[in-house]
């Protein structure tokens, strides 16, 4: 009985650091994306007017 519960208790922890290593890595994705996106806005709105003023 102690062995079963020691093996679901590793199938637990090795779940919990997937998620938390999948979480990590998706918000780290998000931070790039938002910081590309507000360097790049500068150039998007640059074209913006240049199609307005034609």
């Amino acid at each position: 009985m102690k062995a079963f519960f020691f093996v679901i208790l590793k199938k637990l922890c090795h779940f919990l650091l997937f998620f938390c290593f999948f979480a990590l890595l998706l918000n780290a994705f998000n931070w790039i994306l938002k910081t590309l996106l507000t360097l790049l806005q500068p150039m998007f709105n640059k074209n913006r007017t240049k199609i307005k003023q034609d």
